[in-house]
């Protein structure tokens, strides 16, 4: 099947409602199960990776950024066709050619452990494809699944810099993962043990310094109207 990889979605998003599109409801919803109960069940006996931290993480950044889109004034049909998408952006971890001990390491990870990891988003769209495999050629079609799936899939660690047009929406979709990422306490233990606090974490996604992390990677318009957000309909911020 061919995928439309284009990163602005926003018109894209808009033209459909998952909850109520009967092609997505008589297909979609049956293989997205399948999908999620392969991202819950990555890693079970290993280091449990699946359950214990990708499903988590996948599950809050679904229902953040469907809140922070209402939130926007986004129409509630968008904020569900989002929520179906990024809850399965990092679909590429569970690829075989990764051992997944590389998700759970005791130590930092090396730079070469670190490019690795990047290739989820590349992988992503060959697992996907495996679930499509047997699909009608109606769902193959469909906007969701040709281009805002492969568009979370592949786009959500972009820096803006990279893709001044990559659109609204994918901007939210890097701004929410970022921020859940580097917030998870399973995985932000440093220097003493103690953790990076909002008012960090904030700071951090900045980038106001060239040796910055996310030096480039998002508006502060969008940023603090987030954290605002955050402040407003959640209760550890600032």
């Amino acid at each position: 099947m061919g995928y439309i990889i284009a990163m602005n979605i926003d018109a894209l998003i808009t033209s459909y409602d998952i909850r109520e599109d009967k092609i997505l409801s008589k297909n979609w919803r049956k293989i997205s199960q399948k999908i999620w109960a392969r991202i819950e069940s990555y890693g079970k006996g290993v280091n449990n990776y699946g359950p214990d931290t990708l499903a988590p993480h996948l599950t809050r950044i679904a229902e953040d950024s469907r809140d922070f889109l209402l939130y926007l004034g986004h129409p509630e049909h968008v904020a569900h066709n989002f929520y179906d998408a990024i809850k399965i952006s990092d679909l590429g971890k569970t690829h075989e050619e990764f051992d997944v001990t590389i998700w759970k390491l005791p130590q930092k990870p090396s730079k070469r452990e670190r490019s690795e990891k990047r290739l989820h988003t590349q992988r992503g769209l060959n697992v996907l494809h495996r679930f499509l495999e047997d699909a009608p050629q109606e769902l193959l079609d469909h906007p969701h699944i040709k281009a805002v799936l492969p568009a979370h899939i592949q786009g959500h660690h972009k820096p803006l810099t990279d893709d001044p047009n990559m659109g609204k929406m994918m901007e939210i979709a890097c701004l929410v993962d970022a921020y859940d990422g580097d917030m998870d306490t399973k995985k932000i233990r440093h220097g003493a043990g103690s953790t990076r606090t909002v008012q960090d974490q904030y700071i951090r996604m900045l980038g106001n310094d060239d040796t910055d992390k996310y030096k480039g990677y998002f508006r502060k318009e969008l940023l603090d109207s987030y954290f605002e957000f955050r402040n407003k309909y959640r209760a550890s911020i600032l």
